[in-house]
């Protein structure tokens, strides 16, 4: 397991079989997001790697962080990967609804789900 703690963040990344499941904890904002994209870039890079981001415990996203997630799946896609996002709180949840991204990523219940999708 891997962990990267920042003033509002803290991410936790663990292998789970053939999947890294990162769970974000905290605010993900401006100051946060270049490190976490490139923890991101790492894994994604990976062919046909699964990331599974648990969003649980996230309680904040900005713009920024909506544009990592873009180029975090861009990315992953090149290498035939997925990224999959679980469980946003509400208010994350409404954003992804009023950004239409949650057409544009798969959004599981529990990362069980997110694993077995």
């Amino acid at each position: 397991m891997t962990d990267f703690a920042h003033e509002g963040l803290d991410l936790q990344v663990q292998q789970s079989g053939s999947a890294t499941v990162v769970a974000m904890r905290g605010s993900l904002g401006m100051i946060d997001v270049e490190s976490v994209q490139e923890q991101l870039r790492r894994l994604v890079g990976q062919p046909e790697a699964v990331v599974v981001l648990d969003m649980s415990d996230l309680h904040f996203i900005g713009a920024d962080g909506l544009d990592m997630l873009l180029v975090s799946r861009g990315l992953s896609r090149v290498q035939h990967g997925q990224i999959r996002l679980v469980n946003p709180s509400g208010e994350i949840r409404r954003i992804l609804e009023l950004t239409r991204l949650d057409k544009v990523f798969g959004i599981y219940a529990s990362v069980g789900d997110a694993l077995g999708a």
